[in-house]
Order: structure tokens, then sequence, then C-alpha cells
């Protein structure tokens, strides 16, 4: 959290996604990331934080997509 220029925790986002919880993204601010890449110079187990948060800003794209229209209308 302290490297990344956002201040997003990119390791609990990792987890959220690896996780499938779709539903938790959002609200751990996905779509703040910038997709810098600071994250995966930092992190000493060399998890692939990148790669996942994309992953997930595409799952909850798709999310939103699918959405019935009466929950975009409100």
């Amino acid at each position: 959290i302290d490297d990344c220029p956002v201040g997003i925790d990119p390791v609990h986002l990792y987890r959220l996604v690896e996780a499938g919880r779709i539903d938790k993204v959002e609200k751990a601010w996905i779509e703040d990331c910038i997709e810098c890449g600071l994250c995966l110079y930092v992190c000493p187990t060399h998890l692939p934080l990148l790669e996942k948060i994309r992953l997930g800003k595409w799952a909850l794209r798709q999310k939103k997509l699918t959405r019935p229209y009466s929950e975009i209308r409100d």
C-alpha cells in the first residue's frame, strides 16, 4: 500500500480476484488502479498482481454489462 501511487492494496485485490469475489473488488477500489506495475517490482513473493488486477477489472466490466436494466436504472 505504501508503494502504490494510488494507495490501493494490490495484494488484497489479488486475493479477491483469486477467490472469485468480483462482488467485492469494486468496493476495494480496483478501478482506481492505474496499472503502473510498481507493485510487481516491490512484491517480494513475485505474485502476478497486475495480471490479476486486470482480470478483476475485466470481470467487473462483464458483470456490469450483464446486470438487469432495473439495477442500472436505480
